[in-house]
C-alpha cells in the first residue's frame, strides 16, 4: 500500500476482468486504470504508441469523474482537479459508475467511457490552443484526444466519449 492511495481505494481485481470496466466515482482510481490500459496496449504490440494514448484515456477518465459524476464545474486556483475530485468525493459520495468499454488489438483500439452525470455541450468547450483557451486550466484534455485518437465523437448527451485509433502501417 502507498501512502498516496489509501487502503479503501485500492482496486479490486475484478475491476478489470475482460474488455467492460464497470468502476466507481474514485479519482485514486485513474493511474491504477490506465496502467491497465497500458498493459494491454504493450501486449497488443502498441510500443511506444501507448504512451499517448493512456494519456487521452487517463483524461477522458478524469473528465468522467470530475465533470460527470461528481460535478464540479469550477476550482479554486490553488486546488488541482485532482484535490477538488478528493474534496467533492469526502464531502458528498457519489454512488455513481463510470463504464469503460475497450477492444485493444494489435490493429485497433477503441474505447468507450460512460459516466453516470447530466453530460455536457460539446460544441461550447473552448479550444485550449485559442487566445482565450490558452490561459484556462481546463480543455487541454480534449486537444489530447483528437490528436492522439484518428476519431473521437460525444454522444448527444455528453456524457459518453468513444475514442478509437488504427495502427499506421509501416513499409
Amino acid at each position: 500500500m502507498s501512502l498516496e492511495t489509501p487502503e479503501k481505494f485500492t482496486p479490486k481485481p475484478e475491476y478489470f476482468k475482460g474488455s467492460q470496466w464497470e468502476l466507481p466515482t474514485d479519482i485514486d482510481l485513474v493511474n491504477r486504470v490506465s496502467e491497465e490500459l497500458e498493459r494491454r496496449l504493450i501486449e497488443a504490440g502498441w510500443g511506444d504508441d501507448a504512451y499517448p494514448l493512456v494519456t487521452s484515456f487517463s483524461e477522458a477518465l478524469i473528465n468522467a469523474i470530475v465533470h460527470g459524476n461528481l460535478e464540479i464545474k469550477e476550482k479554486s486556483e490553488t486546488e488541482s482537479w485532482r484535490e477538488a475530485a478528493l474534496r467533492v468525493q469526502k464531502e458528498k459520495p457519489s454512488t455513481k459508475k463510470v463504464f469503460v468499454n475497450l477492444n485493444v488489438t494489435p490493429e485497433e483500439v477503441a474505447i468507450n467511457i460512460r459516466d453516470e452525470g447530466n453530460g455536457f455541450a460539446v460544441k461550447e468547450v473552448t479550444d485550449p490552443t485559442s487566445g482565450e483557451g490558452i490561459s484556462r486550466t481546463s480543455g487541454r484534455g480534449f486537444l489530447f484526444m483528437h490528436q492522439d485518437f484518428d476519431s473521437v465523437e460525444h454522444n448527444e448527451r455528453g456524457n459518453e466519449v468513444t475514442m478509437k485509433k488504427t495502427k499506421q502501417k509501416t513499409a
